[in-house]
């Protein structure tokens, strides 16, 4: 994806491959088959529909975006005091995730892989650096690195299932002027979220490979000592998170409870 958490350590050999693999290759057809049968909306709701007596369904479209007000003024049961704070904006927002480009650091951890990056270097000097020199000195943007593309068949078999979904979940909506025809339209304007760099063409421009060597680490210690501070950092990202997650529970049990 374009955008994501920063991470401060490198992958190790116990590393999922899904958590370092870009868009071009974690996309395969076993993959996506296997995620539409168990993670699609649809999926999801026949499952909850299986189990309870009632299952709503909204449709942003119809609500103008407005998802959690729908949520709490129209679904959540007695939910007065909450929909009231949404109406009236006295519902703090969350604390967001703040979002950054992930292309430099899939790029930094892609070289890392191929032991292109020396030893003493952090993840983050790393993409920090290769962010600098293809900003700052060879005046580029993220989009301008060569890009793969997903294959036209695993294009077809996602719209084939995101209309399909569409089709279960809100029929009416589907065969209206804002559906089909719609989707369609979204689904090939967004074809660029599914490539990734291509790095067999990237190492050969503008030396990267020999820029790659003259990096410097602000920590001139062994692997041992980089790997320690990769499992500190990790620590606190661990802990980061769960803090987060622990505020955005509380805040939202307190808001359906009062």
């Amino acid at each position: 994806s374009k955008h994501g958490k920063k991470s401060h350590f490198w992958p190790t050999d116990e590393t999922p491959l899904d958590e370092i693999a870009d868009i071009k290759h974690w996309l395969t057809s076993d993959r996506i088959n296997e995620l539409y049968g168990t993670l699609y909306s649809s999926a999801v709701y026949h499952r909850y529909n299986d189990v309870f007596h009632h299952v709503s369904i909204i449709n942003m479209h119809d609500v103008d975006d407005d998802i959690v007000g729908a949520f709490f003024c129209d679904e959540v049961p007695n939910a007065v005091h909450a929909c009231e704070k949404w109406k009236n904006n006295d519902i703090k927002a969350p604390k967001p995730n703040l979002a950054f480009n992930a292309v430099y650091d899939e790029i930094a951890v892609t070289a890392y892989l191929h032991n292109y990056i020396p030893d003493g270097i952090s993840r983050e000097e790393a993409r920090e650096a290769i962010q600098n020199r293809h900003e700052d000195v060879l005046n580029l943007t993220a989009d301008d690195f060569p890009k793969a593309c997903a294959d036209e068949d695993l294009m077809d078999l996602l719209l084939k299932y995101s209309l399909e979904a569409e089709r279960i979940m809100v029929p009416e909506f589907f065969e209206s002027d804002m559906g089909e025809v719609v989707l369609r339209s979204k689904f090939e304007m967004e074809r660029d979220a599914f490539c990734a760099v291509d790095y067999d063409a990237l190492w050969k421009q503008n030396g990267w490979l020999d820029f790659f060597q003259t990096l410097k680490g602000g920590n001139t210690g062994t692997n041992k000592e980089t790997k320690e501070k990769d499992i500190a950092n990790l620590k606190e990202e661990v802990w980061e998170e769960i803090d987060d997650d622990m505020e955005d529970a509380q805040r939202h049990r307190h808001f359906i409870r009062h």
